[in-house]
């Protein structure tokens, strides 16, 4: 499983320059955690996340929670994240 997690966010505002989108909380838990949560309670364990923008703060969030076991991979954008980039990053895997 693919989870688009690099985008920069700018219709949220200011919180995003310094809160990658998918670590804003929800109910005081990151909103990747909803994600993550519900793929494992559905037997997904191969899971990807495209990371662009503020992504060394996802990698510290994963490193440092309940997920840190499971073997989540990490893919990397070098440039402005967008979905058209990401996706066509994952096709050419």
């Amino acid at each position: 499983m693919y989870i688009l997690a690099g985008g920069l966010a700018t219709r949220l505002g200011k919180i995003s320059k310094i809160t990658p989108k998918c670590l804003i909380k929800i109910n005081n838990k990151p909103f990747i955690y909803f994600q993550l949560k519900n793929l494992i309670e559905n037997d997904v364990h191969d899971i990807t996340l495209c990371l662009g923008h503020l992504s060394e703060q996802v990698v510290e969030y994963i490193d440092n929670s309940e997920f840190k076991d499971i073997g989540i991979k990490y893919s990397f954008e070098d440039r402005k994240s967008t979905r058209l980039n990401s996706s066509h990053q994952i096709i050419s895997y």
